[in-house]
């Protein structure tokens, strides 16, 4: 009796809710259709839960994925952030440098003299020395962006 129509109505539901899933098994109870062995039934249950687990992992999989793929956005978009603020520091420091300093025109000379560069006159634009010193150093040892 209400046993067996409760087993009835639970194997029917949980079937209904494989499919939903797309699962491509189906529970079999063993006297329920034709041809349906006992074996068939214990093979039926193991792939109905095996497939269950490994949907579950996956979905679980997938929600961690697309969590973690967000930090790592977050992560990148503050690196750039930083990045840029950096680079954006930097070029304001360059815009301060005041080559018109004597101890800064006193290092830039001594600097082209290190490198056998022929001495500034008092007239030279500083930047324009800096410029040959790194020219000269680049041509010597690489460039010095890598």
């Amino acid at each position: 009796g209400s046993a067996n129509d409760v087993a009835v109505a639970w194997r029917t539901a949980l079937n209904a809710y494989l499919a939903k899933l797309h699962c491509p098994h189906r529970l079999l109870e063993a006297g329920c259709a034709a041809n349906v062995t006992k074996a068939d039934a214990q093979a039926s249950r193991r792939a109905v839960v095996e497939w269950l687990l490994a949907h579950a992992i996956a979905i679980q999989y997938t929600d961690d994925a697309a969590a973690n793929d967000d930090a790592a956005e977050r992560v990148m978009a503050r690196h750039a952030a930083a990045h840029a603020d950096a680079a954006s520091v930097a070029a304001a420091e360059r815009r301060r440098i005041d080559f018109d300093d004597a101890a800064l025109r006193t290092s830039i000379d001594q600097l082209a003299a290190a490198l056998c560069m022929p001495p500034p006159t008092a007239d030279d634009d500083r930047r324009a020395v800096l410029r040959a010193c790194v020219q000269r150093i680049e041509h010597t040892y690489g460039s010095l962006s890598t």
